[in-house]
């Protein structure tokens, strides 16, 4: 028969080994909430990709939809096209110099379902517009120099992209650490 003493040492071990036990299940959950330990850029570049996928099918002018979109972190194309035909265009943006953004401009609602979101940065950024023709063969390449770019997002997701966004400019860090 075990005394008093005894039954409450035994309680007490018992419910230290579940604390303990907690805390190496669910600790690094916690810690990474606690200290805010921000998304990685590869889990940043997934998030990205699937939100701008999501405007696919869309018809961005009379009857061009948006068939493919690109995103890799550094370069980002989407592929309009006349439906049925292969008569479109691409837009394409070559690397993407998140560590010289400058701000964003004002959303535009493109219809009910698509926002573009237009990133504004200190440098020109190199893209290309490329004209396809009806049998599918690119036909006319144009080379573009600008201060932004405009990617399209459903509008559920601008704000939560724009926190990617700035993810993406934190990542990439100061062009010039000297500044």
């Amino acid at each position: 028969m075990s005394t008093p003493r005894l039954q409450i040492k035994q309680i007490m071990v018992s419910f230290a080994i579940r604390i303990i036990l907690v805390i190496i299940l669910c600790g690094p959950l916690a810690f990474n909430n606690v200290f805010g330990q921000s998304p990685t850029k590869e889990v940043t570049i997934k998030y990205m990709q699937t939100a701008l996928k999501g405007v696919i099918g869309t018809e961005i002018t009379t009857d061009y939809f948006i068939s493919e979109v690109k995103f890799d972190g550094s370069e980002y194309e989407y592929y309009s096209r006349k439906q049925p035909s292969y008569l479109g265009f691409i837009n394409r943006t070559e690397q993407i110099p998140w560590h010289d953004f400058k701000k964003f401009d004002e959303d535009h609602k493109v219809d009910e379902r698509i926002t573009s979101v237009t990133m504004i940065f200190n440098i020109k950024v190199e893209g290309d517009l490329i004209t396809i023709r009806e049998n599918g063969e690119h036909w006319a390449k144009v080379d573009t120099y600008k201060e932004s770019i405009v990617m399209l997002v459903p509008n559920e997701k601008v704000e939560s992209f724009k926190k990617a966004v700035l993810r993406m400019v934190e990542l990439a860090g100061d062009a010039d650490p000297f500044k």
